[in-house]
């Protein structure tokens, strides 16, 4: 009896398995298709996956129905299944993916930090069980088309291929993020500053007069000049270490010669003794150890100046109003350019409607057919409130339109003239390590910039690129 019950429960495991499979292989909806069991056999699902912390911040589900109405209209039957991609590490998708099994036509909402380690881990290998497991859109929408994109936002969403040279297009970007000088205009008036610092040279005199002008907010706090991130987040890097770092190189590039992010050459170490000098000055915010804190430090009108993604400043302006936040270029952008992320979906090639998708989601997401480009820039109204909005927009063509906003429509002209992170597959590591040897030189453990870097430079070497 016992062996009938064990022969009874392996193969009601393996009829769940199986069932498991074709569920996530292909959606049911297609299996009835291929069935013609609905009385509707010529139905396609596009599945997509898209990150929790987007759903609330752009009109998936509006513009997605707007979408299916006008393909019925012209007598398509698509439908889409979106559902909220699992929290942690994305790579486990790639170990389906390559033996032709995903839950996912359509994986959108990735950042940079996000995107580039799993393309790098679908790329940067001889291993083939691991190549060419993403779609390069190219191969899939014409030229015409691609040309519609912000250069900067298309770059940022490529990669080269490491055997064969070639760069490929692994991303379809709907959204970008750009560095700017974020801005309180009442408070750099009140202290006299007259222009905004395009500068880090007028940043610091900047620094100086509000300082002198000793600003209190409305609830008695000292207003500080900077707030600056100088804890342990990837924000050190981001906004203080690299366009500091590109400014001062004036338009070489934040790589050194082997294309790993520059902690070696002289405008690093400046970056160091600059960062360090304002910090003895009290120009950075209190706040600046706390991410948390320093990520409010505008909003809550206590600091002056927030290099950061131009979001942080269009949130305060939500707040103020734009006549007391504005936004601005990064310093130093004239002519080294703005960092940039780019947001974007990929496909897997295991997909079995990848032609379709990508079509379908250049329209949906990438162009405004659907709405979907405006809520990008300038939010959308949903339950009577007005939600999201203050991103770049992907297509050129959208910054075209009148009513963006100021911020938005400014820094989008200079778009054409943007970098992404470097080594970015190793990115999050890198930065990591160079704002804790920052907080060290800080602190005094380490008593110059000299050496900070050096043990940078040599904890880069033996924990991130030496061969294991």
């Amino acid at each position: 009896m016992l062996r009938w019950l064990c022969l009874l429960f392996a193969i009601v495991i393996v009829a769940v398995s199986a069932v498991e499979w074709v569920w996530h292989a292909t959606p049911l909806e297609q299996v009835r298709g291929e069935f013609d069991i609905t009385g509707d056999p010529d139905v396609t699902v596009i599945r997509l996956g898209i990150a929790s912390w987007q759903m609330a911040e752009f009109p998936w589900e509006e513009t997605l129905a707007r979408f299916e109405a006008a393909a019925r209209a012209r007598g398509q039957n698509i439908r889409f299944k979106a559902s909220v991609l699992p929290e942690g590490s994305f790579n486990s998708l790639l170990l389906f993916w390559a033996h032709g099994y995903t839950e996912y036509d359509v994986v959108v909402a990735f950042a940079d930090e996000e995107i580039h380690p799993f393309i790098n881990y679908n790329w940067n290998t001889t291993d083939p069980a691991r190549r060419s497991l993403l779609i390069n859109v190219r191969d899939y929408l014409d030229e015409e088309k691609m040309n519609r994109f912000v250069p900067a936002l298309l770059d940022g969403a490529s990669r080269r291929d490491p055997q064969t040279g070639t760069m490929n297009t692994y991303e379809l970007p709907w959204m970008g993020e750009v560095l700017s000088l974020n801005h309180n205009r009442r408070y750099l008036a009140e202290a006299g500053v007259t222009k905004v610092p395009e500068t880090w040279a007028e940043v610091e005199a900047a620094c100086k007069k509000i300082k002198r002008a000793n600003l209190t907010n409305p609830n008695g706090e000292r207003v500080a000049p900077l707030a600056m991130n100088f804890d342990q987040k990837a924000f050190f890097a981001q906004n203080c270490y690299i366009p500091m770092l590109a400014a001062f190189k004036e338009g070489r590039g934040v790589e050194d010669d082997a294309g790993r992010l520059d902690v070696s050459s002289p405008e690093a170490v400046r970056v160091f003794k600059t960062l360090k000098r304002w910090y003895d000055a009290g120009y950075v915010s209190e706040q600046s150890f706390v991410s948390a804190s320093v990520e409010q430090d505008l909003g809550t009108l206590r600091s002056v100046m927030y290099p950061h993604w131009q979001s942080r400043g269009l949130w305060a302006v939500k707040e103020h109003g734009g006549s007391v936040i504005g936004l601005a270029p990064t310093p130093g952008a004239k002519k080294a350019g703005s960092l940039i992320a780019t947001y974007g979906c990929i496909i897997p090639k295991c997909s079995p409607v990848k032609k379709l998708a990508a079509e379908v989601c250049y329209e949906v997401f990438c162009t405004d057919a659907y709405r979907f480009q405006s809520a990008v820039a300038k939010g959308f109204e949903r339950d009577g409130k007005r939600t999201g909005g203050g991103k770049m927009p992907a297509t050129i063509d959208i910054y075209a339109q009148s009513d963006l906003p100021p911020g938005v429509a400014e820094l989008g002209r200079g778009l054409s003239h943007g970098y992404s992170y470097p080594d970015i597959a190793n990115w999050p590591q890198c930065a990591d390590i160079l704002v804790v040897e920052f907080q060290k030189h800080l602190q005094g453990d380490t008593p110059t910039a000299e050496e900070a870097l050096e043990t940078v430079r040599r904890r880069f070497e033996e924990e991130v690129y030496a061969e294991k």
